[in-house]
Formats: structure tokens, C-alpha cells, sequence
């Protein structure tokens, strides 16, 4: 399976979070569901061994994701940033003038990281492999 490294190592979740009042940073990762729950290698492999599983192995991978395509990328980037992540629990409870001006950042970034028609900002996953007896 794949699962997400460090937000240090995911530009992709914490730029926009930058963007945010008080700078919105994802919290160090821990074992609560979410992008990070697995981050921290120590924990995941502990887990898998205590499932079961042997020949645990992490490989790191890192990629640009893609966040915006399509007809209009940078909109699209900008829509997905405002559904998923820190940016849409943040947007949902600021007022709209605030918002706007968030929202404009947002699209910002967007187009600062859109090269031949694709916005994607560097992410950094494990690559892990184990097997069950």
C-alpha cells in the first residue's frame, strides 16, 4: 500500500495551509485518521507486525500531485484545495469577505504551480510491502 510521509514532505497539503489565518499548519502527525496516519514509519510498521504480517518494507516515493487538469486547471486546483484538506475546514467558517480574499490566494498558488496544463505541487509517500504467512 501507499500511504502519505511527514506533512514537512507534502508541500501539497502545506502550502495551502500557509495561505490560511494563522497559518493553518496540519498538526505533527499522529495516529488519528487522516492523510498522515500512517507518516510516522515507526508506527505503521509496529502495526502491520502486530497484524500479523513480516518482511516489512518502506520504500520513500516521491511525486508531484496532481491537483487541477482539465479545461482550466488552476480552477480546478483552486475548487479542489477549497473541498479537501486544510483549506475547507478553515473557508467554511470564515466570513465572505475574508474568504474571497483566501480563495484568491489559493488561486494563486494554483497558477504559480500549473506548467503545461496540470497543477501539481511535490508530495512524498511510503511505499510499503509486507507479507502474511
Amino acid at each position: 500500500f501507499s500511504c502519505f510521509r511527514a506533512p514537512s514532505e507534502n508541500p501539497v497539503f502545506t502550502e495551502v495551509g500557509r495561505l490560511l489565518p494563522g497559518n493553518g499548519r496540519p498538526p505533527e502527525p499522529d495516529t488519528a485518521p487522516g492523510p498522515f496516519a500512517f507518516a510516522d514509519r515507526a508506527y505503521a510498521e509496529a502495526l502491520l507486525y502486530r497484524s500479523g504480517w513480516t518482511g516489512i518494507e518502506f520504500e520513500p516515493f516521491d511525486f508531484s500531485m496532481i491537483v487541477g487538469a482539465g479545461t482550466d486547471p488552476v480552477a480546478d486546483a483552486a475548487a479542489y484545495f477549497t473541498r479537501i484538506g486544510p483549506a475547507a475546514r478553515a473557508l467554511a467558517e470564515m466570513a465572505a469577505d475574508e474568504r474571497a480574499r483566501c480563495e484568491q490566494r489559493i488561486s494563486e498558488l494554483a497558477l504559480r504551480n500549473c506548467f503545461e496544463g496540470i497543477v501539481g505541487l511535490r508530495a512524498g509517500a511510503w511505499i510499503v510491502s509486507a507479507r502474511k504467512p
